[in-house]
């Protein structure tokens, strides 16, 4: 009776049968379930359907056949079974008197039809006509298809001059959609010969109608002939009712021919999310620890918890704008035997820095683009960027198998999309970076690596006194000054943390004609000191 079986089964019980839960019943698979029982030659008496019982007595899962005429009313409206004389088999719809659930086929939202079936039937389309020809849709199997295959067209070769054709979808039960959208693929051979080739859709058509287009109200969503020779994608609102089809109306001669593919009904897809490595953004922090292997590669889970991102050694530094990415440091302890042998950590950790959301980025694509200015992290430690997706019903285990986690690039742009069906409600969506690699003992120098607009982050190395005027600059010169007498080598980076000019000057005074206005990073150099700071070109 297309209801859900509750995960305890079908049972036979009460009056013959015992309780509630009296005989299990054999799922087989096609939506009815079954059971033999022996019984006494000659035995009669009451019994009912139960749904997934719990206990002996729960009687709040029986089918209710309550004012139907296979009701039993003074056995509290159970079936009846006559005396049993031979074998015998009893079949019943649950919660209905009749013998089968016949329920037709069931359409339901979302639905769509690339018609690689080669039938109509199986996407319950209604083929229907407006004049004598009986229908002039077929499902032809054509070459330079959207996607190969087949696909509908309108394709009669009638000897009347003039014919209207319907090609109807199932009527669809929008009214739990939020934003239902009609879409398909279409396009014309022979476009002169057609008179309409409109899209409408209505919420009072049923498929019982003998002339659908007049006995239903249907409200236009297309009806511009569509191009020749031409695949033109179509997407149109549809109306969150109770009730909605959609009709594909041609008039015209027979000498064109309006080919569809990929129909479908569905919600309409979120507007794509674009993140970047903004350390502006709200990150968080993760630590997971794990045993050490013979061969150096991570053993067992020690344990995972969340971590201040400053514990996880990441310096966010939004007046950059950069992060920095650094080995992990501060659970080194040489006097601790967990921490440490003696000499070197004995530990992997996986160090996450990650920004995460229920509801931001579920159910649309979601790209994660970023640079890198400097990546000198030593060769035995891994840093990677990622998008993951994590089930909290599954483990909490990212549903992305892995498949978006990447490693950084030396220098440059990176870039990581996941479509977003690959990212469905309820489920936990993350993007960040990770280092791994052995606890860091911070007597030594293991690198690093910059997402952001330069390697040097200003204040970094802050030795060298310094000052920049006019800044902002709206002519061609800019003043530097330094209590040193040296020679300054000056470095200039662009926000994408590309070099735009070096110059080792003898003066205080640095040409900056060739560079075109923004935003940059000067670095200042001299006798091994040096400083950054922002420099605004107008």
């Amino acid at each position: 009776a297309n209801i859900e079986v509750g995960d305890g089964g079908m049972f036979v019980g009460d009056g013959l049968f015992g309780g509630s839960n009296g005989h299990a019943m054999v799922d087989n698979g096609d939506g009815t379930h079954s059971v033999t029982i022996s019984v006494p030659e000659g035995t009669a008496g009451n019994y009912a359907f139960f749904n997934s019982p719990n206990t002996h007595y729960d009687w709040g899962t029986k089918e209710n056949l309550e004012g139907q005429d296979c009701a039993d009313t003074d056995n509290f409206n159970n079936r009846y079974l006559d005396a049993v004389t031979g074998p015998t088999s009893v079949s019943f719809c649950f919660a209905t008197c009749e013998e089968s659930c016949d329920v037709g086929p069931s359409f339901a939202f979302p639905w769509s039809d690339d018609f690689e079936s080669g039938s109509f039937e199986e996407g319950g389309w209604n083929l229907a006509a407006g004049s004598e020809v009986p229908n002039i849709w077929a499902v032809n199997d054509l070459q330079n298809t959207t996607e190969g295959g087949s696909l509908s067209a309108h394709h009669g070769y009638s000897p009347l001059d003039n014919y209207v054709s319907l090609l109807i979808t199932p009527a669809l039960d929008l009214s739990g959609a939020t934003n239902p959208v009609l879409s398909y693929n279409e396009q014309t051979d022979w476009a002169s010969y057609a008179e309409t080739q409109a899209v409408l859709y209505s919420t009072d058509y049923n498929a019982e109608m003998v002339d659908p287009l007049n006995e239903a109200t249907w409200v236009a969503l297309n009806d511009v002939i569509s191009e020749e020779d031409v695949w033109v994608s179509q997407s149109f609102a549809l109306p969150t009712e109770s009730s909605v089809a959609v009709v594909f109306l041609y008039t015209g001669y027979d000498g064109s021919e309006w080919h569809l593919d990929d129909v479908s009904i569905a919600e309409a897809p979120a507007e794509p999310n674009f993140v970047t490595a903004d350390p502006n953004n709200e990150w968080g922090g993760y630590m997971e620890v794990f045993e050490v292997n013979a061969d150096g590669s991570a053993g067992g889970f020690v344990f995972g918890q969340p971590w201040g991102v400053e514990d996880l050694q990441t310096v966010l530094q939004p007046d950059v704008p950069n992060m920095i990415l650094y080995p992990n440091f501060n659970a080194y302890n040489a006097d601790d035997p967990f921490w440490s042998n003696g000499e070197m950590g004995n530990k992997i950790m996986r160090a996450t820095t990650q920004v995460e959301s229920w509801d931001m980025y579920n159910g649309a694509d979601l790209t994660f683009t970023g640079s890198v200015a400097e990546h000198t992290l030593d060769e035995s430690y891994q840093a990677v960027y990622f998008i993951k997706c994590l089930d909290p019903d599954g483990g909490w285990g990212d549903m992305l198998e892995a498949a978006y986690v990447l490693p950084l690039p030396e220098s440059g742009e990176f870039s990581v999309t996941v479509p977003g069906d690959l990212l469905p409600e309820g489920k936990l969506v993350q993007f960040g970076f990770s280092v791994i690699g052995l606890n860091a003992n911070p007597a030594f120098d293991y690198g690093k690596v910059v997402i952001g607009d330069v390697g040097l982050s200003i204040g970094e190395n802050d030795s060298l006194d310094m000052v920049i005027y006019p800044n902002p600059v709206d002519g061609d010169y800019v003043t530097i000054q330094t209590p040193l007498n040296g020679d300054k080598l000056v470095e200039v980076f662009d926000v994408n943390g590309r070099k735009v000019m070096e110059r080792l000057l003898t003066t205080d005074t640095l040409n900056v004609s060739s560079i075109s206005a923004g935003m940059y990073i000067v670095k200042v150099t001299v006798e091994d000191q040096s400083n950054v700071s922002k420099l605004i070109i107008e």
